[in-house]
């Protein structure tokens, strides 16, 4: 059973104006490397409609001081209408970073995010190799489009790829499942089904409700 922390996912709210301040980005875990410790992550911020270009800047940070602040080559931003995203690879497990994100607007101040730790991950590394199959599933089943690819780190758990679609009939809530689905890959030559991180999802659809 997947354990950790897990969040709502934005592209659920309605799609509102851009919020006064530049939220603070979020930062997940795409892919340990247990071997060498150089693990892989994925910066998110929320779009900026005003922003000409994005700096994305990353620092070691130490137990009294921090190192200084590096910028990042933003060249391969992917994300929505919403969110932007990139991934950063070879940091340390055993070292912590700090990420903040510089929306460049014209004609206007430049607004920058307070910074995000890898060490409150928004999406934590699985820690339990089992991945059973779950007994019981909401009332709705969904079927969502993925985001950011992920890398299953055991049996049990669904690699899958961005802009594939999932059926998904659990969605934890609550407890040691909240932040992760169950789910099946659509239109896939040869079963694929497991547990995978609620955050990178992008788009969502429920289409069969239980009632009751």
């Amino acid at each position: 059973v997947p354990r950790g922390r897990g969040h709502s996912l934005c592209p659920l709210q309605p799609l509102g104006s851009m919020p006064a301040d530049f939220p603070k980005p979020e930062l997940l875990l795409l892919q340990e490397n247990v071997l060498t410790g150089a693990n892989t992550w994925v910066v998110r911020w929320t779009r900026n409609s005003s922003a000409k270009q994005y700096v994305l800047e990353i620092r070691e940070a130490g137990e009294t001081s921090q190192g200084k602040w590096m910028k990042v080559n933003t060249a391969g931003v992917s994300g929505s209408d919403r969110t932007c995203t990139l991934a950063i690879g070879n940091l340390q497990s055993s070292k912590i970073y700090e990420a903040r994100v510089t929306a460049v607007t014209p004609n206007r101040p430049n607004a920058t995010t307070p910074w995000a730790t890898t060490a409150e991950p928004t999406v934590p590394g699985a820690s339990s190799p089992s991945g059973d199959v779950p007994t019981a599933s909401l009332k709705d089943i969904y079927v969502v489009e993925i985001g950011l690819p992920y890398v299953a780190p055991y049996s049990g758990y669904l690699t899958v790829g961005a802009s594939e679609q999932v059926m998904v009939t659990f969605w934890g809530r609550t407890g040691e499942e909240q932040g992760w689905c169950y789910g099946e890959v659509l239109l896939s030559p040869t079963e694929r089904k497991g547990w995978f991180p609620a955050n990178i999802i992008c788009k969502a659809s429920p289409i069969v409700n239980g009632g009751g």
